[in-house]
């Protein structure tokens, strides 16, 4: 990953970029780095197959975000 990285808006339908990742550990620091680097007002909208790694990555924006313990 490449901290140079610029966000843009990504109409819905419109493919974005691909990222391959090969594992949990991978996944997880992508959402951290995503987290990291929101500002107040944006979203992020999450959709795969079951298994896809839709967790893992909330988990790594969530500790990106700066939230401490998962809401139970």
């Amino acid at each position: 990953m490449t901290s140079d990285a610029s966000a843009s808006f990504m109409p819905p339908g419109r493919p974005g970029p691909e990222v391959r990742l090969t594992g949990t550990e991978e996944t997880e620091a992508l959402g951290q780095w995503l987290g990291e680097r929101l500002q107040a007002g944006e979203a992020l909208a999450l959709s795969g197959e079951l298994g896809a790694g839709k967790t893992c990555l909330a988990r790594g924006l969530a500790k990106g975000l700066g939230v401490e313990e998962p809401d139970q």
